[in-house]
């Protein structure tokens, strides 16, 4: 009777160890499912940034060459504005700037 017992006790313990070791190659295919499906969504919001990074930096380009364009063309158009300005001009705007450099 005694060996009975033992008998269905060491069954038992089998039977304990086949269904955790079931349990364990269970949870490890579970937890490489999630890996994966973490990395995949990593990957789509690395390549998300990526594209978002990549439109802001054309658009701050842009933005910069037409500011540069606009300062560019207002620059071009004053000094055409003093290149047109006649002999006489010229000479008032040097005398006033004079008056206020020498001491009196």
């Amino acid at each position: 009777m005694e060996d009975d017992v033992l008998s269905r006790v060491i069954a038992v313990e089998k039977e304990i160890q086949v269904s955790l070791e079931a349990e364990r190659s269970r949870v490890r295919l579970w937890l490489e499912g999630v890996k994966k499906e973490a990395e995949e969504e990593f990957k789509k919001k690395e390549e998300h940034l990526r594209e978002a990074l990549r439109v802001s930096a054309e658009q701050a380009k842009a933005e910069t060459m037409l500011k540069a364009e606009t300062m560019l063309k207002a620059a071009e158009e004053e000094a055409e504005l003093l290149l047109n300005l006649s002999d006489e001009s010229l000479r008032e705007i040097i005398m006033r700037r004079i008056t206020m450099v020498l001491p009196e």
